[in-house]
């Protein structure tokens, strides 16, 4: 009740007091009837009083929101055995194999025509969700295929036409023996391949720091030995021309032998004038005896030396019973020392 309205209870309850004691002095009413009458009012006033506080409570009913039905209960899910149900994975040859049990129920009030066999549209649902997670992952990754897959089909969804919603549980998936056996000889395939691929790139730059680095000549080839061997510098000495003939088979020079192995002939020009010494691969008495001049007196300033020394070495060989092999001497060396002498007096 609000505050009219105890107002207006006030007013009565007074007047049904106070109206008739005004009443019955003049009309010398006994009290028994004075009481009476106001008992009467008093009763009319307090059904006036519960007639507001009915309307009170009304009004505040009123204006209390309505609270909205509870909703339907939704209907129970029908469950289907879904097995062996093949898919597709991110290899267009090789497929997953799915098993799970399905749920689905119908969606009440739907909007469209109801189709007559919704747990094929469950189904449709199912596969559909299904294929969109399998076909981004490779066969070979089968089990976390299959948690990603869980997590996704766990969750109710309804399908396209709204009708239905369907969910799964216990979902698994697999391949057949047979891929299995593939996809496993494929990847140890792969890594077998792999790893071979790296020993070839191993053993490329080995052959490559060893041909290029290592026995580029002969002076880098007795570097590295001794780096591998730094207490062996006497036997480092001992493999110099053997290091010096693997240099020259690395650098694919045919024979592989050392020059100084080599008989060496030294043509001249024309006027006389000794060219440098070239191999020779034919071991005469005569390429070994003007091999041994010119080695002894490498330098053109000991052209005279040398001249002397040939002299004597001829004079010996034909003291030995060669002398024509003492005369290819002499024709090999003496003429053009003789020049060179001739030609240091004359400027002297």
């Amino acid at each position: 009740m609000n505050r009219e309205d105890w107002v207006q209870l006030g007013v009565l309850a007074i007047a049904a007091v106070g109206l008739p004691l005004v009443v019955a002095i003049p009309l010398k009413l006994s009290i028994w009837v004075v009481a009476a009458i106001i008992g009467v009012l008093l009763a009319a006033v307090a059904v006036r009083a519960v007639q507001l506080r009915n309307r009170g409570v009304e009004q505040w009913r009123a204006l209390q929101p309505v609270a909205a039905p509870p909703p339907p209960a939704p209907a129970r899910p029908v469950e289907y055995q879904l097995s062996g149900m093949p898919v597709a994975s991110a290899d267009q040859d090789y497929r997953f194999l799915l098993a799970a049990r399905v749920f689905w129920r119908q969606v009440p009030k739907t909007a469209g025509w109801p189709n007559a066999n919704p747990s094929a549209l469950a189904m449709e649902s199912i596969l559909e969700r299904a294929w969109e997670v399998t076909v981004q992952l490779d066969p070979q990754d089968c089990q976390l295929a299959q948690c990603r897959l869980a997590a996704s089909l766990g969750v109710a969804a309804r399908d396209k036409s709204g009708q239905v919603e369907a969910w799964a549980v216990d979902v698994a998936l697999s391949l057949t023996a047979d891929d299995q056996q593939r996809l496993a000889k494929l990847a140890e395939l792969r890594k077998n391949e792999q790893l071979r691929e790296e020993e070839r790139v191993a053993e490329r730059s080995a052959r490559s720091y060893i041909a290029e680095d290592a026995l580029a000549t002969p002076s880098s080839a007795i570097v590295w030995w001794l780096a591998r061997h730094p207490d062996q510098v006497d036997e480092a000495v001992r493999l110099r021309e053997p290091l010096a003939r693997l240099c020259a088979a690395v650098r694919q020079h045919e024979p592989a032998t050392a020059d100084w192995e080599r008989p060496w002939v030294f043509p001249s020009h024309a006027d006389g004038h000794v060219l440098a010494a070239v191999p020779d691969h034919q071991e005469s008495p005569r390429n070994i005896a003007t091999n041994l001049v010119h080695r002894l007196f490498p330098r053109t300033d000991e052209g005279p030396r040398r001249a002397r020394f040939a002299e004597q070495l001829a004079n010996l060989v034909s003291s030995h019973g060669r002398q024509d092999l003492a005369d290819e001497i002499r024709a090999d060396q003496g003429r053009s020392a003789i020049e060179t002498t001739e030609s240091e007096d004359q400027s002297a």
